[in-house]
């Protein structure tokens, strides 16, 4: 086997996927595939190592284990490191290693490292102004599903219940957000409760989420208590370069991106860029 690059593992501790063990069975597997790890890191109390701290130490390869805002949290500041980034899944959707991986558990992952099955991907992103998104982007009310999916998260039912009805509420009443690109309007007028932004082969998938009826609130309902809020009713928008999204009353855009909140401004612009660090996954 080939010599591997110098490796550090990065971990979130407070994730809802770690468990005791899961440090000393991640270096073992590691080990196991040609890529023992020198160091490791706990994203949830300690700082982020920075570029220049890799070069320094002659690290080659860092592996993370987190769910998608782990992941977009650390790779957003590997931008020109030369080195790669093996993503592991330890979040709920893991939307990210969908994207690089046949088979998304663990061990499959590493053992594939180990035989030499993974490759540098060239992976486009959405970036705007002070954010990027690894796998997506809501724009608008509906965003306050993500304070849904971390409920879920620590299965704290009463709270669950009350985030589910607030954020379907606030979904309904705006206010609501609407999409352009190539300087026209996609989509209705009136706007919608979200735009999702995804990263894809032929551009920027955009879908866009309303809640109007009883059927759509109880359909929306549905999809948030099935962990998945995309499957809830929307249009399709088409693939887009670049897409513009902008308040129907000029307020801020609340944001979820890569599963985590953010708040933006009145209008945000994000558009379909190449990725500044490799990731490894399973080759084109």
């Amino acid at each position: 086997m080939d010599q591997s690059p110098r490796t550090w593992l990065i971990l979130n501790c407070k994730s809802g996927s770690h468990t005791q063990g899961l440090e000393r069975e991640l270096q073992s597997l590691l080990a196991e595939a040609g890529s023992p790890v020198s160091r490791t890191f706990d994203c949830s109390s300690e700082d982020l190592p920075e570029i220049a701290r890799l070069y320094a130490a002659g690290v080659g390869r860092l592996v993370v284990h987190g769910g998608d805002g782990t992941l977009n949290s650390v790779i957003r500041s590997l931008d020109g490191w030369d080195g790669e980034v093996l993503p592991l899944p330890g979040g709920t959707a893991n939307l990210l290693c969908n994207r690089l991986f046949d088979d998304v558990e663990t061990p499959a992952i590493i053992a594939a490292l180990g035989r030499g099955a993974l490759a540098p991907v060239a992976l486009d992103c959405i970036k705007g102004r002070d954010w990027i998104a690894l796998s997506e982007i809501l724009g608008g009310p509906g965003a306050l599903w993500a304070d849904v999916r971390e409920e879920m998260r620590d299965w704290d039912v009463p709270d669950t219940i009350a985030k589910s009805m607030e954020a379907i509420t606030t979904s309904r009443d705006g206010p609501l957000v609407r999409a352009f690109a190539a300087g026209r309007e996609i989509g209705r007028e009136r706007g919608y409760a979200g735009v999702r932004l995804s990263p894809g082969d032929d551009g920027m998938a955009v879908q866009a989420y309303r809640i109007e009826s009883l059927s759509e609130f109880v359909a929306q309902g549905a999809a948030i208590l099935g962990h998945d809020f995309r499957t809830g009713p929307h249009d399709v928008l088409g693939c887009e370069a670049e897409v513009v999204l902008r308040s129907t009353e000029n307020a801020p855009i609340e944001l979820m991106i890569d599963g985590e909140r953010f708040d933006g401004g009145g209008e945000e612009t994000f558009v379909l860029a190449p990725l500044g660090v490799a990731l490894l996954g399973k080759p084109e």
